[in-house]
């Protein structure tokens, strides 16, 4: 399993950006990292073995200017303009995801916890889209993973 975070207090600045094109969560304070099956570089987590596991992911965002509508399509149904996305992906295919659909506030949470089967070999990461026109800061995220059996 693994653990990641930035609790170095080191906020990370997010642009608006496309569905096509989410941001992959690249945190810098790795509290373990068994196997090694987790890549720091990347943010990617291959799977080791088939079996069960357990992700959870939490982003706390802050908007670091005026919030404002922005329009993108997305390859779900309905649109993302002013939502912003915390995802989980599967070989690059959405598997869950939070949104947060409103862009009033000035901060917010949002979170994801889920047990998936997966193949070894299977390629796990969490990603962002800010479909907002506002720049946000990540003042805190985590994202962790373990086989549950």
């Amino acid at each position: 399993g693994f653990e990641v975070s930035n609790n170095s207090n080191s906020n990370i600045r997010v642009q608006a950006r496309n569905i096509s094109t989410p941001l992959i969560l690249l945190l810098p304070d790795v509290a373990f990292n068994d196997g090694n099956s987790y890549q720091e570089s990347s943010g990617i987590f291959e799977v080791p073995c088939d079996g069960i596991y357990h992700f959870d992911a939490e982003v706390e965002w802050s908007f670091s200017l005026k919030p404002q509508p922005f329009g993108v399509r997305s390859t779900q149904s309905g649109s993302i303009s002013g939502k912003t996305y915390l995802i989980i992906t599967i070989n690059g295919t959405i598997s869950r995801y939070d949104v947060q659909p409103s862009y009033s506030y000035m901060s917010y949470s949002q979170n994801i916890s889920v047990n998936l089967s997966l193949k070894a070999g299977d390629k796990i990461n969490c990603s962002l889209i800010n479909g907002t026109s506002a720049v946000k800061s990540i003042q805190h995220a985590f994202f962790s993973g373990f086989k549950a059996y």
